[in-house]
């Protein structure tokens, strides 16, 4: 594990400079989508929705993970399958 257990580590764009940032966002990404799996899965070089939803369903986790990693690893263009993501809006806690 890394960095303790009472820090949290919020995205924002243009943060990955920070190197406890990096690896909690590693750790998320191998924990969802294990190492070997995703590595399989880009040799393929298939990123279709079917294949995607595929994935996610093998893994028991949301289309739009598989597809942000790839995004974000940069096979896939940040244009490409985002009707396979979810969106959704914070609003703020009634006290």
């Amino acid at each position: 594990m890394f960095g303790g257990k009472k820090l949290i580590f919020l995205d924002e764009i243009d943060t990955w400079t920070d190197a406890e940032e990096v690896r909690a966002n590693e750790f998320a990404s191998n924990i969802l989508i294990p190492r070997q799996t995703y590595a399989d899965f880009i040799e393929k070089r298939i990123f279709s929705h079917k294949s995607v939803r595929s994935l996610s369903q093998q893994l028991g986790v949301a289309p739009g993970i598989v597809v942000g990693r790839l995004q974000h690893e940069g096979c896939i263009s940040w244009r490409l399958l985002n009707s396979l993501k979810r969106e959704f809006e914070l609003t703020e806690a009634c006290d």
